[in-house]
């Protein structure tokens, strides 16, 4: 069988794709937020390098800037006091050495800037607009206009260098497409399922985050809560924490151990462990699993690290991704429908007391006849008795058709507190971290 060649290169474009797209995802949940748009911004200039969309001078000046270069014929930055009050003395330099260095693009940038000074420093304190693309409206009179994206990015890091980090997410966005510039959510199964007997699991926390609820609501959804044993670490643990893990290899038991940074003198020893465990496979039970979660501390061993499946626990950027997380990893299919069991169990209820009290008022009609309740008023209070006690079942009847707009509600409540992280303690009396144990334990009184 013959395959035409449009097709071998359609499949290895696919293939490419879905490899990057893969390693990104794979990586990613090991990253902290502020690493991934690095990463992600990595992955997108390496592919555009090897193509030969970017060249290696613009590439050194966007990383590392001016650098060395000759100033001989350069216009005096003091001599020039108009643009003191937009531009330091070091973009002064940068734009001369973007104009010496990449000609073919600012062949006339220092003049341009003098030339048109007004439009220059109402482009470097303009505001950035949510509707509006970072690489639009860009200074001058349209010279600048048709640029490549990535040369875009040096005026933006010469004028407005606050905003570049938004920049480079709206570059890759541009250039690699809408999944490398948001947070791409790991639930349980999926890291579970990167994992075996011989590659521990690696929870990498942030303050105030605890992954333990997660761990243990999914080990009971595997049926594995009877086999889940766990261990905070400590001084004077390390014979605890053999023994589990030993039993755990023999027997087939999850071993969840706590906190590995707070017993810093014992991770040599789980270094080993971990070594003799890839060693020995054959010899372990196919189901044993090792769960570590620890702060990322430089003791931590590098190689666990390597070898391990690793995940970081804190809240993603974004009001979509933070509650994509919540309904991928917190929230379960069983939780957001506990309202259809509650609703099954309140409805027959109703029912059981419906033919009760039908019961009890033709008992009170025939007692009536005979003449015991002549005033009416015994006979008033049974007729009025249903309206009393079901009422708060059809509230319940209610309650339970808006549970899951409650939870979404709760969820995007947590998801707004998160992002106001980065304002800190603004808006509040103290600075707290609002953490998923918050948000677990705001549903269980929901």
């Amino acid at each position: 069988m013959r395959i035409d060649s449009a097709d071998i290169e359609d499949l290895v474009k696919e293939l490419i794709e879905k490899i990057t797209e893969n390693l990104y995802v794979n990586v990613c949940r090991g990253l902290f937020e502020s690493h991934k748009i690095i990463y992600s911004f990595m992955i997108c200039t390496s592919i555009q390098k090897n193509v030969g969309l970017i060249d290696e001078a613009s590439f050194n000046l966007l990383l590392r800037g001016q650098g060395v270069y000759d100033k001989s014929e350069q216009p005096s930055y003091l001599q020039n006091q108009d643009v003191h009050d937009f531009m330091s003395e070091q973009q002064w330099d940068l734009a001369y050495c973007m104009q010496l260095k990449l000609g073919q693009y600012f062949h006339r940038l220092s003049s341009d800037i003098l030339a048109d000074i007004d439009s220059f420093r109402a482009y470097s304190k303009s505001q950035a607009e949510g509707s509006k693309s970072c690489f639009e409206n860009l200074p001058g009179r349209g010279q600048y206009k048709d640029l490549p994206s990535f040369q875009k990015l040096l005026l933006i890091k010469l004028f407005k260098p606050h905003q570049l980090a938004h920049a480079l997410k709206e570059y890759v966005e541009l250039n690699l497409g809408t999944l490398y510039s948001l947070s791409p959510t790991t639930s349980m199964e999926d890291l579970f399922d990167s994992s075996d007997k011989v590659t521990p699991i690696i929870f990498v926390l942030s303050q105030g985050a605890d992954p333990n609820e997660r761990i243990i609501s999914y080990a009971k959804k595997m049926s594995f809560a009877g086999k889940l044993t766990q261990k905070s670490l400590g001084q004077g643990q390390e014979q605890a924490a053999t023994k589990l893990i030993q039993e755990g290899k023999e027997e087939g038991s999850w071993v969840l151990l706590q906190n590995c940074h707070l017993f810093k003198s014992w991770m040599p020893q789980l270094e080993n462990i971990c070594s003799s465990i890839a060693e020995d496979a054959g010899s372990i039970h196919e189901d044993f699993r090792l769960i570590l979660t620890s702060m990322p501390e430089d003791y931590f061993p590098s190689s666990i690290l390597q070898n391990g499946v690793k995940m970081t626990t804190e809240p993603p950027q974004g009001l979509r991704a933070n509650l994509k997380r919540i309904f991928t990893s917190i929230i379960d299919k069983e939780m957001y429908e506990a309202a259809e069991d509650h609703l099954k169990e309140t409805q027959q209820a109703k029912q059981d007391i419906d033919l009760h009290l039908q019961k009890v008022q033709s008992a009170s009609l025939s007692q009536d006849s005979g003449g015991r309740f002549s005033n009416g008023t015994v006979k008033n209070k049974l007729y009025n008795l249903r309206p009393s006690l079901l009422d708060d079942f059809d509230r319940q009847f209610d309650l339970s058709k808006c549970w899951k707009s409650l939870l979404f509600g709760l969820s995007f409540f947590h998801s707004i507190i998160q992002e106001r992280k980065k304002f800190g303690s603004i808006g509040w009396n103290i600075k707290y971290e609002f953490n998923d144990s918050d948000l677990e334990t705001s549903i269980k009184m929901l």
